[in-house]
This record gives structure tokens, sequence and C-alpha cells, in this order.
């Protein structure tokens, strides 16, 4: 099956159609080049570039880490320090669509002794981080930022050649985590890197890119799952998602199930944790992993 990117108009979004097809999927800078051939007006820009991260981009970033990770078990922490400088030069390589260029900055820091999760969190996420900010202020088109996208994707899929190592085997007890955007939520980059991590760490992991609370409800009342982290960029986010954690909370077949919170919109409110009904709530994917295992271990 192939699936598709149905355009509904600025009020309804987009939404994915399964297709027979001979099960492979258009290339995305093929396909977004396409799209981008003829005018389009400011709010049909942003509801395009949301569809093409949401339906092609994120999931198979996340793909690509989950083949990642499985193959590596490195540490958090690598022997060099990447800082800002960094960021913006990989930035500069992605929206020139440099993709040699970019594949050697990679390649560096790996011989100088960066982790690969170190290179996830520390240069990749900050750069998608950038990218969007580029584009909400208006220094960049949404073209560019598109096609800078397509290029981040190709260099997390070179990462994972240039990196190849063996990794550890088997899960942590067992232990298992269920990751979800709220609902309403656009940037999902982070799940991807969160995705990464727990499973590095030996988690069994489930990430979705789109929360569809009936159906996450129905799979926590099946399986037994320790915890759910929740990515929350917006404050106009939070009322639903207390909602949403109330829901899953009494639909688990878990009754120790802990809620695990992160994102923006927690950074300016300490209280809003406990409003929201998480058990806590972590700024970045190594704490994030820290407080699941504080929380399951109780």
């Amino acid at each position: 099956m192939v699936t598709l990117t149905r355009w509904n108009g600025p009020s309804s979004g987009c939404r994915e159609e399964s297709r027979p097809g001979d099960g492979t999927r258009p290339d995305i800078r093929g396909s977004l080049q396409t799209r981008l051939s003829s005018p389009r007006d400011t709010i049909v820009q942003e509801m395009l570039l949301r569809c093409a991260i949401e339906t092609e981009i994120a999931p198979r970033l996340m793909l690509l880490t989950r083949q990642q990770a499985a193959q590596l078990g490195e540490r958090a922490s690598g022997r060099i320090t990447i800082i800002d400088e960094d960021v913006a030069t990989l930035c500069t390589a992605l929206l020139d669509s440099d993709t040699a260029r970019v594949a050697e900055l990679v390649d560096a820091f790996l011989v100088q002794g960066a982790s690969v999760a170190q290179v996830l969190l520390e240069l990749f996420a900050p750069a998608a981080r950038r990218l969007g900010e580029l584009w909400e202020s208006d220094e960049r088109t949404f073209a560019e930022v598109t096609m800078a996208m397509g290029e981040l994707q190709r260099a997390m899929h070179h990462l994972d050649e240039a990196s190849g190592r063996s990794a550890r085997q088997g899960t942590l007890k067992g232990r298992s985590i269920l990751l979800v955007p709220a609902a309403g939520e656009q940037h999902t980059f982070p799940l991807s890197i969160l995705d990464a991590f727990f499973t590095m760490a030996g988690w069994i992991v489930e990430a979705h890119f789109e929360l569809k609370i009936g159906a996450v409800c129905a799979r926590l009342r099946r399986h037994a799952t320790d915890v759910v982290g929740m990515s929350i960029s917006r404050e106009s986010l939070l009322g639903q998602a207390a909602s949403d954690i109330d829901r899953m909370r009494q639909a688990s077949i878990n009754p120790r199930l802990q809620v695990l919170v992160g994102g923006r919109a927690l950074e300016t409110d300490p209280n809003v944790v406990a409003r929201l009904g998480a058990d806590g709530s972590a700024s970045d994917a190594r704490s994030a992993l820290l407080a699941a295992e504080r929380l399951v271990a109780g």
C-alpha cells in the first residue's frame, strides 16, 4: 500500500489515504518540489508544510532513529562539546541543500568522539528547532525550510550508516513507554529523539505522531504500559491535554500508569504539571529518560 496525502483546504488540513501500489513511497524531494511548483497563499503554505512534516518527514525520522537505536548502545554524552555555532553551521548546510557538507559535519563529530545520542540531542534537535524559528520569523521561505527538513532526514540516515556499531540487545526489565503529542500538536520532531533515547536505553517504545485519543485509550486497555510521555509546545493545548491524560488513566489496564510531560508550554508555569494531572516533567531527552526510570522504580 502507498500512503498519499490529500489536501482538504486550510480549515481541515490534510489526511492520509492508503491506495494500492508497489509498496514504495515517492521521493520526498521530488514530491515537495512538485507541490511547490505554483504560488500558494500563506495559509495554504503553512498547512502544506505541516502536512509534509507530519505525514512524510516525521514518520521516516522515527523509523530511522528506531533502526539506529536498535544497532547502537551509545551513552548520552560524548567526549566533545557541541556549541551553538555548530548548530548554525549545520543549518546553513541544510538550507543550502549541501548533502556532502552535512555528511562531512556529522562524520567530523563522530571522529572527534561524539556519541550518536549527543549528535541527536545537541545537534539535530536544535537544528530542527532553529529551522522552524527561521520560517516562523519569515527569515526563510516555506520552500527553503521544507527542503532543509528533507536534508535533515538524510542526515539522520547518514548518521545511522556512519556510526554502525554493535548495540545492547533486549529490554530493560520489559519497561515500556507510549510517546504521544498533545492533541493539536504540530511539533513532533522531539518524539523522534525520545524514541531513539528510550530504545537505546532498552525500553519497549511505541511512538505516535498524532494523538487519536480513542485509539490510544483502546491500546492502554489491551496492553499494560508503564509510562505515557506527552509533548506539549503551546499553552493553548494544555486544557485538552489535561482531559486526555485523565481519559488515559481511566482506560489503562495498569493502575500504576505514570504520565510524563514535556515541551515549551511547561516552561513558564511550575504548577502546570500538577494541573495536567501528570506525574512528572522533563526538559529534554536525557532528563525524560531519568525521570521515567524514577517514576517506574516508584
